[in-house]
């Protein structure tokens, strides 16, 4: 006799969890606890940079979810439920750019990209630029979770640094919001505090996103997790067992009978 119970669960806000773990192990296994346990009520979509390497290879699993990453000794990647209807476009990721299409039940479409700026090169690289002109020619919106290395006013800083004025630029050139909310920061070390972790969206879906906010519970990385929600129209399959039917009192009694008297 089969006894579990599938019923469907419809939602319309999807969760966004993004965060630099600085190749940390220990930060990795912290942030995957922390979805481990609250898979029964919550399942996001995770937008990790600098995650965990081992032999050129990140070392990122969780039940039920697919992981999306480009190359090797790679600096982003993108952790998806599998309840979700996303793919990977391998043309628009790299090393330090990951980029799904993600679809929701009413067709929908999203470009959803984890990003890392490294501070060594130019604050928008080539991926950038052609995930920009992709969105512009087939009228699919983005976002990004970026670690920017940049300093701006624009999204909290105290003051602006070249860098951030490039990336400003870029932003409105390509008719981007900014999504985070207040000054709260984002990166909190023994060297400093600074605002250098940004949520971009494009202009059409700004309404879309809401909840923006910065974490404050320890991820044992310098970063801090950003957390926002999404509406979008998802249907996900709930599992349970009914544990009142004829088979399950037969096997709870044998199992009783095993435990031994004192």
């Amino acid at each position: 006799m089969d006894n579990k119970n599938m019923k469907n669960l419809k939602k319309s806000r999807q969760i966004f969890w993004q965060i630099n773990l600085q190749h940390g192990k220990v930060s990795t296994d912290t942030l995957i606890s922390d979805v481990s346990s609250n898979l029964h009520t919550k399942t996001p979509v995770l937008l990790v940079q600098e995650p965990y390497i081992y032999k050129g290879r990140p070392i990122f699993s969780l039940p039920n979810y697919n992981i999306h990453f480009s190359g090797t000794d790679n600096r982003t990647l993108i952790a998806v439920p599998r309840s979700l209807k996303a793919w990977s476009v391998s043309s628009l990721s790299d090393r330090d750019t990951t980029t799904i299409l993600l679809e929701d039940d009413d067709k929908n479409k999203i470009l959803v990209i984890s990003a890392y700026l490294d501070i060594k090169k130019d604050v928008v690289s080539q991926k950038l630029d052609e995930i920009a002109n992709f969105s512009n020619n087939n009228k699919i919106p983005f976002l990004i979770g970026m670690d920017s290395n940049c300093h701006s006013t624009l999204w909290g800083c105290d003051t602006s640094n070249a860098r951030g004025v490039v990336l400003e630029e870029w932003i409105i050139h390509n008719n981007l919001s900014l999504v985070n909310r207040g000054y709260e920061k984002t990166f909190v070390s023994h060297l400093g505090n600074s605002i250098i972790d940004v949520t971009l969206v494009s202009n059409e879906i700004l309404n879309l996103v809401t909840s923006w906010q910065v974490d404050q519970d320890h991820q044992f990385s310098d970063h801090r997790k950003i957390i926002f929600e999404i509406d979008f129209a998802s249907t996900i399959e709930i599992t349970t067992r009914n544990y009142k039917t004829k088979g399950w009192k037969c096997k709870f009694r044998s199992l009783l009978k095993q435990v031994p008297k004192l």
